[in-house]
This record gives structure tokens, C-alpha cells and sequence, in this order.
């Protein structure tokens, strides 16, 4: 996947999903709203009945037309029941449009099965009702809430639904507007890989004369100058620079040169690591496998290849004196993971997630005397993302490192 790509993927991404937040912030507040509204009128009709079996009936006697038929709407849809010290029922206050006297025994049993504490709210089948102790005796004052529960509701999912179609359209327009905002940056990736395509082609060809005449003039001396042997040294450094950054341009502009076909995955491993043996030995470290036989993969053998042994030559060159290095392979949820271990770590924790930035170096693990350019692993990362494969790093200050990865 192009860079460019994957930026205007993260940028729709983040950008549908803070709108994605802000919407749904937005419909839990208005839920949070009525639910608080709906509750503070719950608690104000059921207090106002607890007065019934307290208050004169004549007090009502001067209110408004108005006020006498909203009262008479919330009390067809309220009633208080009075107990005596026994809890048997005493008196009931209710409208026979939507409660029976049966409908009120009933419910009055369930509310005291729950053995719930004077003056605490709770519900049965959206029947909100509360105990309270009166001079009377005990009141149970309730109030049928479920035309009040089933318009908030029905806003709610009014709320989601415009919600819902409101996401679907702005992310489409989002993925429409992304094209045109990632433009400038795509133009700059692209001037940017073109210069180093053209730059690095260009050396090719003066590090190549440089070579030639470095090895012709060894030849043709008796006593060839230890500057030969600077300039031949430093001049392999560029030619690997640029051949590393050759390859990380073409994997940025999605040129894969891959032939996947079933091959035997240990062989290909055992092989890497003989192929190090000598360099291990030069380097006083030992190099250990642990790889089962015959072990078969389909998928890109030159490129499972470059991966391990760059991870291979990195742990030799970042092992502690006398280190050990260790290769494994085993299977794990029908996927082949290749281990690669090392003693010792100079890494430190806040430098897993950028190990596989290019030219990045630590401090004191990743200096200039252990040579290359801090391209090696951008590689093998631009390698496994092309594949789809997954490579994490693990460490331990000052003890290991280990390289896994899963294909």
C-alpha cells in the first residue's frame, strides 16, 4: 500500500471517527437529558400523592379549569394505596380508567415482596412507585410513566437513526474530500522518491568507477596504501546505501517483485543461518537454530529470506560480547513464526515503536561502529507490510532482543 494511501485511509478514519464521537456524545446527552427530566417528574407526581390521605379534598376546590384537567390526566395514570401498621391495604386512591382494584392489590403485593426502604424510588413494568410513611400510616404512591419511557425511547431511535444516515453520508463525503486533500502531500511523495530513484541511479554509476579503479589500482601497486583500502571500504558504504534506499523506494511505490509458490520453510532457514556461520565466528558470538524439519510455506521465498538475514546480521551486530544468537521457527494458529534472539540490548523501552523508522538509531545499541545506515529494518518492516505479514520487536534492557515474525 502506497504512503499516500495509507494517509488518506488514517485521515478518513480519524475524521469519521471524531464525528462518530461527537454524534453519539451528542445523543447521550440528549438521553441523560430526558432521562433526568422524566425522573424529576416522576419523583414530583408520586411525592404529590403521598398528600392525598393528608390533605383536604376541598383544597382543590378553587383551582382552574385547566389545572383541574391536567390533574385529572396525571391522576388517571397515578394511585396511592394506605396501609395499616399490619401492611394490609386500608384505603386506596386511584381512577378506574386505567387500574382495577385488582390491578392495585396486585401490584401492591409485588412492591412489598421487594422489601425496599421508605422513601426509594423503584419500578415494576415502568410503574414507578415509592413507600412513605405518613401520619396516616404507610402510603405507597405510584405513577405509570410508560407513555412518558416510550416517546424517549422513540426520540432516542428517531436520534440514531438521523444519526446513522447523517455518518453514512458525511463519510462518503469525507472519502470524496480525502482525495483532494492528500493531493499536495502525494505530489511531494512523489518528487520525493523520484529524486531519490534518479539521485541513487546516478551514483550507481561513479561508485561503480570507483570501485574499478580502487581494485585496479591495488593490483597494479607493489605496496598498496592503506588509504586504497579506506576508499574501497567507504565506497562498499555508499553502493549499500544506495542499493538499500533503491529498495525502499520501490516498495513505496508498490513495485513487488514477488513469486509466491510452496517451498520447504526450514531449509530456507537453515540455510540463512549457515550462510552467517563465519561472520558469527569472526565475531566471537554463537549462532544456534531450532527449527523442525520439513516445515512447508506458501508464500515469497527471496523475500523471507531478506527479512532473516537482516534480522540475523542485525543481532550479530548488536549482541553483547561473547553474545548468543538464536533462530527459531515453530507454528502457532496456522501461522509459521520466525523468532530471532539476541543477548544483550542497549534498546530501551520507548524505542520499540520507532526501531523500524529509517535511519533511526539508538543512542548507544544503534551507533556508527556497528555500520549500516539504520535502513535495514525499515526494509524488512516495508517487506512484511507488502505481504501482510506481522513483525513486532521484544527486549529487555541489557539482557535481549528478540525479532518475531508471524506469516
Amino acid at each position: 500500500m502506497l504512503v499516500t494511501e495509507k494517509i488518506r485511509i488514517q485521515f478518513i478514519l480519524t475524521t469519521v471517527g471524531i464525528l462518530t464521537f461527537v454524534f453519539f456524545g451528542i445523543l447521550g446527552g440528549v438521553y441523560a437529558y430526558l432521562s433526568y427530566s422524566n425522573n424529576i417528574k416522576t419523583y414530583e407526581q408520586i411525592q404529590s400523592r403521598f398528600l392525598i390521605f393528608e390533605n383536604d379534598e376541598e383544597n382543590t376546590a378553587d383551582e382552574t379549569q385547566i389545572n383541574i384537567w391536567e390533574s385529572k390526566f396525571e391522576d388517571a395514570r397515578s394511585f396511592a394505596i394506605l396501609f395499616d401498621e399490619n401492611n394490609n391495604i386500608v384505603a386506596l386512591d386511584f381512577n378506574n380508567m386505567l387500574f382495577t382494584e385488582t390491578d392495585l392489590i396486585d401490584f401492591s403485593e409485588t412492591a412489598l415482596s421487594k422489601n425496599l426502604a421508605n422513601d426509594t424510588i423503584s419500578n415494576i413494568d415502568n410503574i414507578y412507585f415509592m413507600f412513605h410513611a405518613t401520619s396516616e400510616g404507610l402510603v405507597l404512591s405510584a405513577v405509570d410513566r410508560s407513555l412518558e419511557i416510550s416517546m424517549m425511547n422513540n426520540t432516542i431511535l428517531l436520534i440514531f437513526t438521523l444519526i446513522v444516515i447523517a455518518l453514512l453520508f458525511l463519510s462518503l463525503l469525507v472519502w470524496w474530500l480525502s482525495f483532494y486533500i492528500v493531493k499536495p502531500a502525494e505530489e511531494a511523495f512523489k518528487k520525493q522518491k523520484q529524486f531519490i530513484s534518479d539521485a541513487s541511479h546516478e551514483l550507481k554509476t561513479p561508485l561503480s568507477i570507483i570501485s574499478a579503479n580502487t581494485t585496479l589500482l591495488k593490483s597494479e601497486l607493489k605496496n598498496p596504501s592503506k588509504w586504497l583500502d579506506g576508499i574501497e571500504i567507504q565506497n562498499k558504504r555508499i553502493t549499500d546505501l544506495v542499493t538499500e534506499m533503491l529498495q525502499l523506494s520501490k516498495l513505496d511505490e508498490g513495485i513487488q517483485d514477488f513469486s509466491n509458490s510452496k517451498f520447504n520453510l526450514s531449509e530456507v532457514l537453515n540455510n540463512c543461518a549457515l550462510s552467517f556461520d563465519a561472520l558469527t565466528y569472526e565475531a566471537k558470538k554463537t549462532l544456534e537454530t531450532e527449527i523442525p524439519k520439513n516445515i512447508y510455506c506458501v508464500s515469497d521465498e527471496k523475500s523471507i529470506k531478506k527479512i532473516v538475514s537482516i534480522l540475523l546480521d542485525n543481532a550479530i551486530k548488536h549482541s553483547n560480547a561473547k553474545g548468543k544468537i538464536k533462530l527459531t521457527l515453530e507454528t502457532q494458529n496456522n501461522k509459521n513464526v520466525i523468532t530471532v534472539f539476541n543477548t544483550g540490548c542497549s534498546m530501551k523501552e520507548s524505542e520499540k515503536d520507532k526501531i523500524f523508522e529509517r535511519f533511526y538509531r539508538g543512542d548507544s545499541s544503534r551507533n556508527r561502529n556497528t555500520g549500516g545506515f539504520g535502513l535495514g529494518l525499515a526494509i524488512t518492516k516495508s517487506v512484511a507490510d507488502n505481504h501482510k505479514w506481522k513483525i513486532s520487536v521484544d527486549c529487555k534492557e541489557n539482557q535481549w532482543t528478540k525479532f518475531i515474525l508471524q506469516i
